[in-house]
């Protein structure tokens, strides 16, 4: 049976059955004592079968066997065997120098950061100039924050000791320049000029890599010469690239603390020795290889290190380009928390980033067998809500060494915008999640049998693979790249590019701002029909993305360790246009929802108008008011009691009611017959001839009958109270019409 298993992971093996009979042993011990509260046999077959796999996981956890793993790419075996040869002569001296210098971004495009190892380093500089005479516009830069180190190559026939891990900040640097550095323990001595150049903020590429992890395989000089060969096909291929992402796992070991380990220092050395490294900055993330020691630590110089999310290897940090905001979590640290708190701290000093890309090392949707149903998606309870929550665009990881390509992910559901081939995506919503497979083929696995719901595609190309990212202020394009045998790179024919031209909250967002001011306005103060409105569309948009049904799924132990409603099975793809549809309506219901009115001061200024009106005389003397004026009146009070008895009535509907009663008032009162005092000042006649005659002076008959103003002032008040109709009352007539319908 062990001839089944590499030679050098026979005492893997044997190891694993000794711990898979313990966890089984855990197992049967628990289920007779009915630790698991197993209520019948259906249950018992149920969750014996997750335990069952949870001892299998534990036990391959427990031992490190990968039972999955692929043959790694072996340079003396595939064609390149000369080429090796000639490289190895080199790393034989190569592979003792712990000094390689490494570079990282800075907290903006104008910096950059240097780190070091040094023997000793009374003055460390950095020298910059834009000559390789570095005698122009020459900038020279101090060590800040150095660390002490004690780290010697003797027990592997060395000579050195180095003491210092110098860091080194360069600022005010401009893009789109070629600059040449050189770097310096003393301030008098410098190393030869090496080339380095900015770029385009507004337009740049990346290169995206996974799990270089130099040792891996067993032997670091073919992971190193791997390595050499991905960076230098991928600049060959990209001589533009600003610089690289690189999701972890640089390295096998952590720390020298043992004879299986003491060569961590040279698996760094392999690792920068890589020549494109002199000439290119890398932001790296913390696998879980590196997590437990300071190896890492000590020889990447990262820009705004938060504090949070930490391990002995380092924690998140941060740093922008242009107007895109990279963040870079350490997620071999459990407490979400703590990263939560260092995306705030990221979020706030960019606000204004168009493109936030974070990077950590687990693959949480990713489709690699040993990992994407296990630790990675354990991880995925905690880190992919942060996603989320700050609406983070692209999320890049590693750990599984096989390629995935998830579709749009919100709040653990998949969006189909019609690009499971690849393609273009204009302004959708949720995550990308990409996995990128081995940068040096020091290790793969294979993809897992069945792809999970959200996975788009995936692959384990069995060569060194590379992505290039390209970014515009508008668009995010990735594609990935194979490293052929024979030194060529060729398009492995998946690719994806988000296009975005608006800015808008997501779904997820939306329901946060729809259940908050839900939370504000509340049932009582609302009007009912745009309050009804907006509970069915938070409800509509809570079953699209199954909010409810977060951390539900029938695991009473959680023995899959996954709190995650991504394991349920009913969770399926949406389309782009169920998700738009959903959206619209609750981004309506939250601008449509409307407070009820307060009627005190209407109800005040009708029950006035009220005794008015009933108390107004009707008839034909002085101080009377015509009967139509009266009727016209108490219509208009009808009319606006049922405005302010309306409970869909506004703040705004009262008062324009108030406004349209006074107005009302005002014109019946107008109405009232005026006293005739002759005008002749008292006399019987009226000063002219025409008296008797019984003409008034203009040819017409004289009345007797008082000016009432009749016409004015019905026409005046139902002209008032269809401009009140024109608010509620113009809603309630509407809605009568519609029952009739």
């Amino acid at each position: 049976m062990l001839a089944c298993f590499p030679q050098r992971q026979n005492l893997r093996f044997l190891h694993f059955l000794q711990t898979l009979s313990i966890y089984s042993q855990l197992f049967f011990t628990c289920t007779r004592y009915n630790i698991f509260r197993i209520m019948n046999g259906g249950e018992k077959m149920k969750y014996g079968k997750k335990i069952a796999a949870f001892a299998v996981t534990a036990a391959v956890a427990a031992t490190g066997l990968s039972a999955f793993a692929i043959e790694s790419t072996n340079p003396e075996t595939n064609g390149n065997k000369s080429a090796y040869d000639t490289w190895a002569a080199d790393w034989a001296t190569q592979k003792l120098d712990y000094s390689s210098v490494s570079i990282t971004p800075g907290a903006t495009a104008s910096e950059l950061n240097f780190a070091w190892y040094a023997e000793t380093a009374p003055a460390a500089k950095v020298k910059i100039a834009t000559n390789k005479e570095m005698t122009e516009n020459v900038k020279t830069f101090d060590e800040n924050g150095s660390l002490t180190i004690d780290i010697s190559n003797t027990s592997l026939g060395g000579s050195t000791t180095y003491t210092k891990a110098v860091r080194v900040k360069a600022e005010g640097l401009s893009e789109k320049t070629t600059y040449y550095y050189q770097v310096s323990n003393d301030g008098s001595s410098w190393s030869d000029a090496e080339e380095l150049k900015t770029g385009d903020t507004a337009n740049f590429k990346m290169l995206f890599v996974g799990d270089p992890q130099i040792g891996s395989s067993g032997n670091i000089a073919h992971d190193a010469f791997n390595w050499e060969r991905t960076l230098e096909v991928a600049t060959r291929e990209n001589p533009d690239l600003a610089f690289v992402l690189s999701a972890g796992d640089q390295t096998e070991h952590a720390k020298a603390n043992s004879s299986e380990n003491k060569d961590v220092e040279t698996q760094y050395a392999g690792y920068l020795a890589a020549e494109a490294l002199a000439n290119l900055p890398v932001a790296t993330a913390i696998g879980n290889h590196e997590s437990s020691g300071t190896a890492y630590l000590n020889h990447f110089n990262n820009p705004n290190q938060t504090g949070q999310g930490t391990t002995a290897a380092g924690g998140d940090y941060y740093f922008s380009y242009g107007d895109a905001l990279f963040i870079v979590l350490n997620s071999n640290n459990d407490n979400g928390a703590e990263h939560d708190a260092a995306m705030a701290a990221a979020v706030e000093s960019h606000k204004d980033a168009k493109w936030r890309i974070v990077m950590f090392h687990h693959d949480i949707y990713g489709a690699g067998a040993p990992h994407a149903n296990t630790d990675g998606a354990a991880k995925r309870s905690y880190l992919a809500p942060l996603m989320d929550k700050y609406n983070v665009d692209v999320c890049l990881t590693g750990h599984d060494h096989t390629y995935s390509r998830t579709y749009q992910i919100l709040d653990g559901k998949a969006i189909d915008y019609g690009d499971k081939d690849g393609g273009t995506i204009t302004n959708p919503q949720g995550t990308l999640y990409m996995t990128a497979n081995s940068g040096t083929g020091s290790k793969y696995y294979d993809v897992i049998s069945t792809p999970n719901y959200y996975v788009a595609e995936m692959s384990q190309e069995q060569v060194p693979t590379y992505s290039t990212i390209e970014m515009t202020a508008n668009s995010f394009a990735i594609k990935t790249y194979r490293v052929e045998n024979d030194g060529t790179a060729t398009d492995t024919g998946d690719g994806i590019q988000i296009v975005k031209n608006v800015d808008k909250a997501s779904l997820y967002d939306l329901i946060a701002q729809g259940e908050a001011k839900a939370a504000e306005v509340t049932a009582e103060k609302a009007t009912p029909s745009t309050w009804a409105a907006l509970k069915t569309a938070l409800v509509a948009a809570n079953a699209l993305l199954d909010t409810a049904a977060d951390g539900t799924f029938d695991d009473e132990l959680n023995l899959s360790g996954i709190v995650d409603k991504t394991k349920d099975n009913g969770q399926a793809l949406v389309t782009a246009e169920d998700l738009n549809s959903v959206y619209t309506t609750l981004l309506s219901a939250i601008n449509g929802l409307k407070v009820k009115g307060d009627a005190t001061e209407l109800n005040t200024a009708l029950e006035a108008a009220q005794k008015l009106a009933e108390e107004a005389v009707v008839g034909s003397e002085a101080g009377n008011y015509p009967q139509a004026a009266k009727d016209a009146l108490l219509k208009a009070i009808d009319t606006l009691k049922a405005v302010a008895a309306n409970a869909e009535s506004t703040q705004a509907d009262m008062d324009l009611a108030k406004e349209n009663l006074a107005k009302a008032v005002e014109t019946f009162k107008t109405s009232a017959v005026a006293e005739n005092t002759g005008g002749n000042g008292g006399s019987s006649e009226n000063g002219s001839e025409n008296t008797a005659s019984g003409e008034n002076g203009n040819g017409a008959q004289p009345s007797d009958t008082p000016k009432t103003g009749d016409a004015f002032a019905v026409t005046g008040i139902t002209v008032i109270v269809c401009m009140a109709l024109g608010g509620t009352g113009a809603v309630l007539l509407l809605r009568r019409k519609a029952g009739k319908r």
